[in-house]
């Protein structure tokens, strides 16, 4: 007998991620054991042990022969992946192996085959506020926006750190895409961290960007309220640690400065997308022909 599993679970990962336990649908191609066959009564015992359920399993049988016999089965709904071992412990790996900037950089460069909308693992509106938060918190200098090293964001609850580094190499202009971007890398974090804490460890600070840019609790638009609407309105941060106290300077003294600067801030940023947009890509960040890539050469 060969087993060859597509897909590894977790199952003390899921318990953590998932409230409900795992369960399949089996489908057997038929054992050629036929009533009163001495592996009948052995393999039917298996089978409702797999399942979980003592309800006849005679659909797993047939009266042919047979030299080998397919079993598949599928889970019945979807799954976090920081649970399939089969993903995140190789991509640990391969992370691993390329840890120099430029060298982890020169990799990626060519092997991300979706556009970084699709590549995110967030549906739409999470990705949108995702965005809108940073701009929140850039603006209160709740975070910092550093092309290298570790990044992080404040919360009510502490300082939260993103992943260590990103798959691109990149400038002071370009870092909100490549955080974005680097939100897989929590998945590779996965069979190293502690087992109960990893959901809150590895994704509370994209977590905390979403919660800035979600306002009054709707993804799909946004109000100011909470905490951002005391710190424009009064200047008192509470209990949230700033992390990048020029920002909190430049906002000013009075609620007045503080909104006026708030939106210099936002329509800096949207003049600055605008320009990207309209420029004509670099010959070197796309390509549309299939052939050979040079990679960069390391020094």
């Amino acid at each position: 007998m060969q087993s060859r599993p597509l897909v590894e679970i977790d199952n003390v990962m899921n318990s953590t991620v998932h409230p409900k336990s795992l369960s399949y649908t089996l489908n057997i191609q038929g054992f050629p054991f036929g009533q009163g066959h001495p592996a009948r009564a052995e393999t039917e015992q298996v089978i409702q042990g797999f399942l979980n359920d003592a309800r006849n399993v005679d659909w797993a049988f047939s009266s042919g022969d047979a030299e080998s016999v397919l079993i598949t089965n599928f889970l019945e709904y979807p799954v976090n992946p920081s649970v399939v071992t089969s993903f995140t412990q190789p991509l640990q790996g391969a992370l691993g192996h390329f840890t120099p900037e430029l060298l982890r950089s020169a990799f990626w460069q060519w092997r991300r085959a979706r556009i970084l909308e699709n590549f995110i693992p967030l549906p739409d509106d999470l990705r949108v506020a995702a965005i809108r938060g940073f701009a929140i918190a850039r603006i209160l200098g709740l975070t910092t926006c550093s092309p290298s090293g570790t990044n992080q964001i404040s919360t009510e609850s502490g300082v939260l750190n993103f992943p260590r580094n990103f798959l691109t190499e990149t400038d002071d202009d370009n870092v909100l895409p490549c955080l974005l971007e680097a939100m897989v890398l929590t998945f590779a974090e996965a069979p190293t961290r502690g087992k109960a804490a990893f959901e809150k460890a590895a994704f509370e600070a994209y977590g905390a960007l979403i919660d800035y840019g979600t306002g009054g609790g709707m993804t799909s638009g946004f109000k100011i309220d909470g905490v951002v609407a005391q710190i424009l309105k009064t200047g008192n941060y509470g209990a949230l640690a700033v992390l990048d106290q020029d920002k909190v300077d430049v906002l000013g003294s009075s609620a007045v400065e503080r909104v006026s600067a708030a939106k210099a801030y936002l329509d800096g940023c949207i003049q600055y997308f605008d320009e990207l947009d309209a420029a004509k890509l670099h010959p070197n960040s796309w390509r549309n022909l299939v052939g050979s890539v040079d990679p960069v050469k390391i020094p």
